[in-house]
């Protein structure tokens, strides 16, 4: 499939029209002969790979699976090398068997649904974006407006495709969801812990957001949206000026954990690899974002002497719960 196609499923899975991209404004035969030549040039593990992706898009996930399990990602080892990583399993015991293995299963299945469904989202909102109006600010509108910090039922541990799925999650929740629609967006994306310095417990959660150059500090909760403003930049002043209303907050800053939410799947070679050779072949406006070295995004946040910056162990911790995971590693399914 020649990435045109490719770019009219992604359009067709958006119930959208698409005649205005994919209309040629050229002569029809050239257009088939440029075609053409683009997939000669493919390999075969490529036409494999853009067969992938059209599965997913097409939502047949099964075939989507079967498909990538075909493909040699000429990986000879895939064991975790980094000692950050090893680090973050141990602490929070973490089994290394699904980072490590070799074969993608329907928990790498869910990962990559949910990260295209972001990905649709998002671009819904780009499309549907007015001269000079912010993207950032669209997507927060959008977080507020689907995830209420009330349900009928129990706020439970969810990921963010489950949260947008139920339509209500607390703090952490809706901040986890602006993160995932914000990075498929391109942007860099922290989940900042508010820390109560005696006891170490965390009373509420929001984001930050880098963006062409932009910084947005983010409280879905709290509907504070604070576009060229950086957490770095707070002190105890200016955060009890933010959150006048809940003044234990400015209190709190001085033991913030910044975490950076990235999926556990990231952390895999197999999912790192994977990612690379899809982005030389499928267009960046159709591709969603997955499989980025948890450490290469971590380099991008301006760290300062003394803070607390880890990678988000929730998403980790919340993957031993799922059904799937228990199904795959029966051994390993004690919740940490």
């Amino acid at each position: 499939m020649c990435k045109v196609f490719l770019k009219v499923l992604f359009c067709m899975s958006l119930f959208i029209s698409c005649k205005q991209e994919v209309e040629p404004k050229f002569d029809t035969t050239k257009q088939q002969q440029t075609e053409e030549i683009v997939e000669s040039v493919l390999t075969e593990q490529e036409l494999k790979l853009q067969k992938f992706y059209e599965y997913l898009l097409l939502g047949k996930n099964d075939k989507a699976l079967a498909q990538v399990n075909e493909i040699s990602l000429v990986e000879q080892d895939f064991a975790i090398q980094e000692k950050t990583y090893d680090a973050l399993f141990k602490e929070f015991s973490l089994d290394k068997t699904f980072y490590e293995a070799s074969k993608f299963t329907e928990l790498d299945l869910f990962y990559w649904v949910q990260s295209l469904f972001f990905k649709k989202q998002v671009n819904k909102v780009v499309q549907s974006l007015k001269k000079d109006q912010d993207p950032i600010k669209a997507l927060y509108d959008l977080v507020n407006e689907r995830v209420k910090d009330k349900g009928p039922s129990s706020d439970k541990g969810a990921f963010p495709l489950h949260i947008w799925q139920r339509a209500f999650g607390v703090c952490d929740r809706q901040s986890w969801v602006m993160c995932e629609l914000a990075y498929q967006l391109g942007a860099d994306v922290y989940i900042i812990y508010f820390v109560e310095e005696d006891t170490g417990i965390s009373k509420h959660t929001i984001c930050q957001i880098s963006y062409q150059g932009r910084q947005y500090l983010i409280d879905p909760l709290y509907k504070k949206f604070l576009a060229d403003v950086h957490w770095n930049d707070l002190d105890e002043e200016k955060a009890a000026k933010i959150w006048s209303e809940h003044p234990y907050l400015a209190d709190d800053i001085k033991k913030a954990e910044i975490l950076l939410p990235s999926m556990p799947h990231d952390f895999s070679r197999r999912q790192q690899v994977l990612a690379k050779k899809l982005q030389k072949i499928i267009p960046k406006d159709i591709l969603f974002r997955f499989g980025e070295d948890p450490k290469l995004r971590s380099a991008r946040w301006p760290y300062l002497t003394g803070q607390d910056y880890f990678y988000w162990d929730y998403p980790h911790r919340l993957m031993t719960g799922m059904f799937i995971y228990r199904k795959l590693y029966p051994e390993k399914n004690e919740v940490k």
